[in-house]
């Protein structure tokens, strides 16, 4: 139960006090999902963020991803919120030009996250390796 709201005039920003959880959260005209804030404060195994770097390599990405998801203990239903919250740069604005189109974690080659993801970002070389 959010009990007191205090609003910034320059910036229309709202900082409210949740009693349950203990925590203040600013919000910017949007709503605030507690659950993933929740998800990302109880992780135990950490996945870093995906950039498209050319040291990265997708598979192994989505693999750590699925083993953190396991141990942190993240719903099925999370999941592709929760791994494009941990994309970056070139990453994060492939995701935000395909995200109307993805509606599952796997699925066929046009709606699933994990294999939009790994189509784009996994090359040729990477594969074989």
């Amino acid at each position: 139960m959010l009990s007191r709201a205090r609003k910034y005039d320059d910036d229309k920003d709202e900082v409210q006090f949740d009693h349950a959880k203990h925590q203040s959260v600013k919000r910017t005209n949007s709503t605030v999902d507690y659950d993933l804030i929740d998800d990302a404060r109880d992780s135990i195994v950490n996945v870093n963020p995906f950039y498209k770097k050319d040291s990265e390599n997708a598979q192994e990405w989505i693999e750590m991803f699925l083993r953190a998801k396991e141990a942190n203990g993240w719903p099925d239903n999370r999941r592709v919120a929760i791994a494009a919250g941990m994309l970056r740069e070139e990453a994060a604005d492939w995701y935000n030009l395909v995200s109307n189109t993805i509606n599952r974690w796997d699925g066929d080659a046009n709606t699933g996250f994990r294999e939009r993801f790994l189509t784009c970002f996994s090359s040729q070389k990477k594969l074989h390796r």
